[in-house]
């Protein structure tokens, strides 16, 4: 019979269905991973920013974390292909564009520690959305932002096992948390999640701790709440 176990995360309960899990911590410049060394890969990340100070120019460095045991992340930092061809990114979790108020930690976005199999249109549709939607709240107060892979959804495929050693998501969560408000979203790791889907794939609060297995620090009378769309974006948001 599998057992429960359960982590205190930062202050986030995570329960596991795995009494054999080992899960790694990892604190980079400005956000924080938590690694599973069967998935070879994060189970969640979380941040928080505030206003943007910064406009680092893009330089991509992906690249194996050597603080972290190769058992535990993926065997490659190269991009995601199957006979030479691929629909899937490199997908950041902590995004490079959020943390870019720092060169360091930037930098570590692009630890392949941070990195997911992303199917393209997510990477630049509905999860690029939600990544526009933080970006201009930031201006307004600090927002924490909580996400992973759906681990109780079936993966999408197995087509990097061999070269990376992973099994792709079939989903993705996020939570966006600001002063007394919160969004959360799963979104499909599919050709579907286009950025104009996004408001399909809002969820309460309490429907994605029970999906997760996780508490989320949201106030427990919002967690209920589903919101009929996701934040709008503010006039003038400077997204650069």
């Amino acid at each position: 019979m599998t057992s429960i176990i359960r982590i205190l995360l930062s202050g986030l309960l995570l329960v596991s269905m795995s009494s054999h899990a080992e899960i790694i911590e990892r604190q980079y410049e400005g956000f924080k991973v938590w690694v599973d060394c069967e998935l070879r890969g994060h189970i969640m990340y979380d941040y928080t920013i505030g206003k943007d100070t910064a406009n680092l120019k893009r330089k991509s460095n992906f690249r194996i974390d050597k603080e972290v045991p190769a058992r535990c992340q993926q065997k490659s930092s190269s991009t995601y292909r199957i006979n030479g061809k691929s629909v899937f990114d490199r997908g950041h979790s902590a995004s490079y564009n959020h943390l870019e108020t720092s060169k360091l930690a930037a930098s570590q976005s692009d630890y392949m520690t941070n990195i997911w199999p992303q199917h393209r249109v997510l990477n630049r549709g509905a999860m690029y959305q939600s990544e526009v939607i933080a970006e201009c709240y930031r201006e307004i107060e600090p927002l924490r932002i909580i996400g992973g892979p759906v681990t109780s959804i079936p993966p999408v495929n197995s087509d990097y096992f061999v070269s990376h050693g992973i099994h792709t998501p079939g989903a993705f969560w996020k939570i966006l948390i600001r002063n007394n408000r919160a969004i959360a979203w799963v979104m499909p790791n599919t050709s579907e999640a286009t950025k104009n889907k996004l408001d399909d794939y809002i969820v309460s609060v309490r429907y994605l701790e029970k999906l997760i297995g996780m508490q989320l620090p949201v106030p427990e009378h919002i967690k209920d709440l589903k919101p009929h769309q996701s934040w709008y974006i503010p006039k003038g948001c400077d997204l650069s």
